[in-house]
């Protein structure tokens, strides 16, 4: 008998635990249970106030125009750092960076639409890193980029 109660308490407080675990939208200021962290801006988002940009996540619907910045991401250039070649001057002066994606494209993907959402057309000065994570017994890379605009 009090191992029931033992064990509906522990559950009862796993509940409470579980309610008050939810994180809060930074736009809407709603408790969520699928707040996740803005990819551009890195603030919490919630499904309502937030857009799924194919395999990068989410992205605040306050950077703007969304749609407009998908289209344009594709005439985004990128230059690596080893360029030598001319490029325009900065636009914003400004750097940019990504999270790590276990793809090096969806960064490089990541750089322009972040490019786009700031009204630049060229990203300058492109590195990407590789770091190596596991999941139990296997080991894996993940990309990170980062430029200037």
């Amino acid at each position: 008998m009090n191992e029931k109660l033992v064990s509906i308490a522990i559950g009862a407080t796993a509940l409470i635990g579980l309610f008050f675990s939810r994180k809060k939208c930074s736009l809407c200021n709603k408790s969520h249970f699928g707040c996740t962290s803005c990819f551009v801006c890195n603030e919490l988002v919630c499904k309502y106030c937030g857009k799924d940009i194919s395999s990068l996540g989410f992205c605040c619907k306050s950077h703007g125009d969304i749609d407009s910045a998908l289209i344009n991401e594709k005439s985004v250039k990128v230059f690596s750092e080893n360029y030598k070649g001319k490029i325009a001057p900065y636009k914003i002066s400004k750097t940019i960076h990504t999270s790590y994606y276990r793809n090096k494209d969806n960064a490089e993907y990541a750089l322009r639409f972040i490019a786009a959402i700031n009204d630049a057309n060229i990203v300058q000065e492109v590195k990407f890193t590789k770091k190596t994570e596991n999941d139990n017994n296997y080991k894996y890379s993940v990309w990170s980029g980062n430029g200037r605009i």
